[in-house]
């Protein structure tokens, strides 16, 4: 779980890679009440609605009458769905184009973040997809790509500092439901020029394009792989 102590500078990066945070490569911090912690020189702390598009809720509710085949209909995230890993793909519900149409709030675009209300409380996984989805009880985050990207935004929620103010607010219960305003309210700490984080965000984007391309030709060496075997089989 990356740690918020080990900020993202380019100055301190050859101290990172040798295991040195940068508070204790030398870097000058300062007490930030907000957070009540201390941050580095130059850095703040804002709220997460503040650096995000739009946080709201998927559908809530009962679907079953909409579920259809594969073949037929659109997939349908639920929080099992959410997994440490990552958004799962293999045990998919798919819902009705008539639903998917109607229920537009709780349609998903790629770099969106949804984070699981219950059980797990707090995960926040990407959807990292390019076909069309909708979402079943679960908190969507929409980035504001000019602030800060999918990626950058999953590694803060992903922070220490962003579990330890969700298990407060939450109390320390899994019974209990995360909703949008204890989400909206996260005090995190992002460094006052936006250039630095653009400059982190281009960076991290450039990583999961090739985390991708290299996906998809994994999938298409699996098809490939089943196709043969599948004539040698024949023959």
């Amino acid at each position: 779980m990356p740690k918020m102590g080990v900020f993202l500078q380019s100055r301190w990066a050859p101290l990172q890679r040798r295991g040195i945070g940068y508070k204790s490569g030398g870097g000058k911090m300062v007490w930030n009440e907000e957070l009540g912690k201390e941050i580095p020189v130059g850095w703040e702390s804002k709220c997460l609605e503040d650096v995000v598009k739009q946080i709201c809720v998927g559908f809530v509710g009962q679907c079953y009458d909409y579920y259809c085949e594969k073949n037929e209909g659109i997939p349908m995230l639920r929080t099992t769905d959410l997994t440490e890993k990552g958004m799962s793909y293999k045990n998919l519900k798919y819902i009705s184009r008539e639903f998917h149409d109607k229920n537009k709030k709780s349609q998903l675009k790629k770099g969106y973040i949804l984070v699981a209300r219950h059980g797990a409380n707090g995960m926040p996984v990407i959807f990292d997809r390019d076909f069309e989805a909708n979402c079943l009880n679960v908190i969507i985050i929409k980035p504001n790509g000019l602030v800060m990207g999918s990626k950058l935004l999953h590694v803060y929620l992903n922070s220490e500092a962003s579990i330890e103010q969700i298990q407060t607010s939450l109390g320390g219960s899994v019974q209990d439901v995360l909703n949008t305003k204890r989400v909206a309210n996260l005090q995190l700490a992002f460094p006052s020029k936006t250039r630095i984080v653009s400059n982190i965000s281009v960076l991290l984007n450039k990583l999961q394009l090739t985390i991708e391309l290299k996906r998809k030709a994994v999938e298409n060496l699996e098809i490939l792989l089943e196709l043969t075997l599948s004539k040698i089989v024949k023959n």
